[in-house]
């Protein structure tokens, strides 16, 4: 489907097929890169069958941390595209189509996968499903290609480099592949996926192409440390990203025409962002805090209402909320209360994950004091990340250490608090204290984690234990 393509401008020459589709518009206009918006479209769910889910995070569940950069599908589909629409993830544009520009279609899987790595990166804000067309356009010029019929990695190098990326050539060596990844690192990969996993998403309606699409790119995002498998964004897919086997890419590159492989880094060295890490299974960081009059840095994305939401990483507007001037035990009880914790698909154990620092994340939004989930930089905080940013940077935001006793009083008169316990080199926890009454175990407690439960005590043997918890209070 795509292209003739160069690694660090060395020849690949992809291989072009015509595509069985009906529409195929082609983008002519583009928009200036400091316009797009900041919206991550969410993907369903891919039914292909693996093991998908990544509550978006895969090592806070018992694991420790294996890598800095995304671990499951559900964390790569924030950052995932079709090479042309209409899909849930590219609208297309038919207004500005131009055949004679495209003559196999749109060819567009070396700039689309381009995309993706840059978005994952953080270097461009992800584009909504009315802009991917033309941002897919937009840095295939960049690029200096001006035909969808075809286009290189050594190209797209060039548009990446224009965008803050850097790239280096890591040939199908999987064990290059495996240490990008790890190092948080998308990977560009060329190759054939029919027969690797194209054929059979067809057959189950899952892929865009209805043929052998020949030499294709892919962009790789991360991989599962629990599987093994590769988490593969393909711009011919559907629903969104993929796990694929370590036997399906030799497959993908065996099959292939010219094949090769291209990391994908921030020139300026950091890390990814907004690249999502463990929620509560690695270390956390800090950063600068706003000045104390501004709330805390907002999500990258959009929130929702659906308080039962399985997509952990998304912020939620609950209906009932509470804020400073209206406090009372009542009105706390029904804010944290309303999200049923013990029964709520949206903390519920899966792969392994429990989703402590979401609950607090979301009972703190719903009181007016949020404690973040986001960084400045657009990164996740796990539950050691969240105990570092309260302690480095809560008092800015209100947020100030207690004693178990004021814990419990304070929580009585309404005001928000929370324990928190940062496990050096392994998994913290963080819980709600909720109005009742102080117990031999402390105070009262709701929490997710590895037992979800509205109504306990902090030292309780299923909640914190034993361990050296600190309390916080919003005043």
């Amino acid at each position: 489907m795509l292209v003739s393509s160069t690694l660090n401008r060395s020849t690949l020459g992809f291989a072009q097929r015509p595509l069985l589709v009906a529409v195929m518009p082609v983008l002519t206009q583009s928009p200036n890169w400091d316009s797009l918006i900041q919206d991550f479209p969410h993907q369903e769910e891919s039914a292909l069958p693996s093991s998908l889910l990544s509550g978006l995070m895969a090592n806070f569940g018992g694991l420790p941390p294996t890598s800095q950069g995304i671990t499951s599908v559900q964390q790569a589909d924030p950052f995932f595209l079709t090479q042309w629409g209409d899909t849930s993830t590219n609208a297309g544009d038919p207004t500005v189509d131009a055949p004679e520009d495209a003559p196999y279609g749109h060819s567009e899987c070396v700039p689309t996968s381009g995309v993706m790595a840059l978005s994952a990166l953080g270097l461009i804000d992800h584009p909504s499903p009315e802009q991917a067309a033309e941002v897919i356009h937009d840095l295939r010029l960049d690029s200096g290609n001006r035909s969808s019929g075809g286009m290189n990695f050594g190209e797209l190098a060039t548009g990446l480099e224009k965008h803050g990326a850097a790239t280096q050539d890591l040939g199908t060596d999987l064990t290059a592949i495996d240490a990008a990844l790890e190092s948080g690192n998308p990977v560009l990969a060329g190759g054939n996926p029919w027969e690797a996993w194209g054929q059979q998403m067809n057959e189950s309606g899952e892929y865009l192409n209805f043929s052998d699409p020949g030499d294709h790119a892919v962009c790789i995002l991360g991989k599962n440390p629990d599987s093994g498998k590769y988490i593969v964004a393909d711009p011919l897919s559907r629903n969104g990203a993929i796990e694929v086997t370590r036997e399906q890419l030799e497959r993908f590159f065996a099959d292939g025409t010219d094949v090769g492989a291209m990391e994908v880094s921030r020139a300026d060295g950091a890390t990814g962002s907004p690249k999502i890490e463990p929620m509560e299974g690695s270390q956390g960081g800090s950063e600068s805090a706003p000045s104390p009059s501004k709330k805390p840095p907002a999500a990258p994305l959009d929130s929702i209402g659906d308080i039962t939401s399985p997509d952990a990483w998304i912020p939620v507007d609950a209906p009932k909320q509470n804020g400073e001037g209206n406090r009372s035990a009542e009105t706390y009880n029904q804010v944290i209360d309303q999200f049923d914790v013990e029964n709520n698909p949206r903390y519920a154990q899966r792969d392994g994950n429990t989703y402590c620092n979401i609950f607090a994340w979301d009972v703190t939004r719903a009181m007016g004091a949020e404690i973040p989930h986001y960084r400045a930089d657009g990164s996740e905080m796990n539950a050691n990340g969240v105990a570092d940013w309260l302690r480095d940077q809560g008092g800015e935001y209100g947020w100030h250490p207690v004693s178990q006793q004021e814990a419990q009083e304070m929580a009585n008169q309404g005001k928000p608090v929370v324990v928190s316990w940062k496990n050096e080199g392994s998994i913290g926890h963080i819980g709600v204290v909720r109005p009742g009454e102080m117990g031999e175990n402390g105070p009262n407690l709701a929490q997710a984690g590895s037992t979800n439960t509205n109504n306990a005590h902090v030292r309780d043997e299923d909640t914190f234990g034993g361990v050296d918890a600190i309390y916080y209070a919003h005043n």
